[in-house]
């Protein structure tokens, strides 16, 4: 899953909008880690075809740079996804990531989509029957609002939703919270959205009534407030919940899996983007008439 994340919204998450060290590419806005703590760095990188690129798990105490790990990428003139896991050692107290020149001289290179996440990326994300390989954008929940909120992307599934030897694919997840929680998926029997709004006393899963095709474009768009949630396909109001969802902020967002990094999205997402209030019909059907996709990678 590719995830260009929109200047203007979630650019924490997106190198474009953060400062680099000019010898290194040391990203300097890191996370706070101690030690023992599993962490993944990943990012998309390209370079000129045939040289490499040195990428690490960066672990820091304060301005100390600690012993670290890394992988090797042998470039190939393409844009790549990189990523590393790694155990942060004794007197760890921030993590972040880092890319460099390889072995073979010192040559420019591009570095997008950069996060750094407290978990270890899980096998399935190497897409069963593909040579793809989907990645998780994590945000924290304070981030999105708690009682009233949009949730917005560009969608093109490149597997099937509800064909045979799929799985539910999530576009976005938030973890539970004492029975709060907002989820948008593609349902795996029959390819139609769902939406789980958790209130607080229980959950409410309702779902959509268009079959979700492959290889299509959609527009995706999740509002909620105090009194409902609702859910539109390319502009269209597709399902409708009376529940009104509670996000907390404590609750990790992510887009593109479960917290699990289970229930991947076999496909392409673009531009998602979170808003302090739920838009309206007529915005939502504006957002989906703008021309605002483009390809992989």
């Amino acid at each position: 899953m590719l995830v260009a994340v929109a200047r203007d919204v979630v650019c924490l998450y997106s190198v474009r909008c953060i400062a680099l060290d000019d010898d290194l590419h040391i990203i300097t806005d890191r996370k706070t880690a101690a030690p023992g703590e599993v962490w993944t760095s990943s990012a998309w990188v390209k370079c000129e075809a045939g040289k490499t690129l040195n990428f690490y798990v960066d672990w820091r105490n304060g301005a100390t740079i600690l012993p670290r790990v890394g992988v090797v990428v042998n470039c190939t003139g393409s844009w790549q996804w990189a990523y590393e896991t790694g155990t942060a050692p004794a007197t760890t107290n921030q993590v972040g990531l880092s890319v460099r020149n390889g072995y073979n001289g010192a040559h420019t290179f591009k570095v997008d989509g950069a996060q750094v996440v407290k978990m270890a990326y899980p096998v399935s994300f190497q897409l069963p029957g593909t040579s793809r390989v989907a990645e998780t954008l994590t945000i924290p929940g304070t981030i999105v609002n708690n009682s009233t909120g949009t949730f917005d992307a560009w969608v093109k599934f490149l597997r099937a939703p509800g064909a045979s030897g799929t799985w539910y694919q999530f576009i976005l997840y938030t973890t539970d919270v004492s029975n709060n929680a907002i989820r948008l998926f593609a349902n795996v029997t029959d390819g139609k959205l769902g939406i789980l709004s958790g209130y607080g006393t229980g959950y409410d899963l309702q779902y959509g009534t268009t079959v979700l095709q492959k290889d299509t474009l959609y527009h995706v768009a999740v509002t909620w407030d105090a009194t409902a949630t609702k859910v539109y396909l390319n502009g269209s109001l597709e399902i409708t919940s009376a529940h009104a969802p509670v996000h907390v902020p404590a609750s990790t967002v992510y887009i593109g899996s479960t917290s699990a990094g289970t229930n991947v999205l076999d496909g392409i997402m673009e531009t998602p983007r979170f808003f302090s209030s739920a838009l309206s019909g007529p915005d939502i059907l504006k957002a989906a008439n703008r021309a605002s996709f483009t390809s992989t990678p």
